[in-house]
């Protein structure tokens, strides 16, 4: 599709959205974090006159150190990442995205999963389903408690499970 002179903005035009931007982000930056790449986001920030509470992701423990540094600030962010591959991968979840985009090995988890399924369901009920269900509910279970002891050892876990229980 063609773009037409209505579709493409003026310099002035352009240049008045970016001060409009520029302007909401000096304004959330008194309440919110700040989260950006590295460091050189952070000098470009302190150029443009914005201030306040920047996270450098990728030297301060990735994207995990960013979410418990958010969450012990209030829980409020503005997230800035570069459009190229490593901006991407921390603005998304990268190991996702990177799984559902290869087509060959998408193909290959599918295949095996099928595979596995029509073994158990060839393998009948008291040789399929039975024998896999003694190993896999067993296996559920721990991986749930696993899973719940950690999610309550995470900073503001304990007010979340105060907010779920208290009516």
């Amino acid at each position: 599709m063609r773009k037409t002179d209505e579709d493409v903005m003026s310099d002035e035009v352009r240049l008045e959205e970016i001060l409009k931007v520029l302007g909401r982000l000096k304004e959330l930056s008194a309440d919110h974090v700040i989260l950006v790449e590295g460091r050189k986001d952070r000098e470009a920030l302190a150029y443009l006159g914005i201030s306040g509470d920047v996270f450098q992701i990728q030297s301060s423990g990735g994207p995990s150190a960013a979410a418990e540094y958010v969450e012990s600030r209030g829980g409020k962010a503005v997230i800035l990442t570069d459009w190229d591959r490593r901006g991407g991968n921390l603005a998304a979840d990268g190991y996702f995205s990177a799984f559902i985009t290869n087509g060959l090995q998408a193909e290959l988890a599918f295949l095996l999963f099928s595979l596995l399924t029509l073994g158990v369901i060839f393998a009948g009920v008291r040789n399929g389903v039975e024998r896999v269900s003694k190993v896999m509910m067993p296996v559920l279970v721990v991986l749930s408690v696993v899973i719940a002891g950690y999610s309550v050892t995470r900073p503001g876990a304990l007010a979340g499970v105060k907010y779920f229980l208290v009516p």
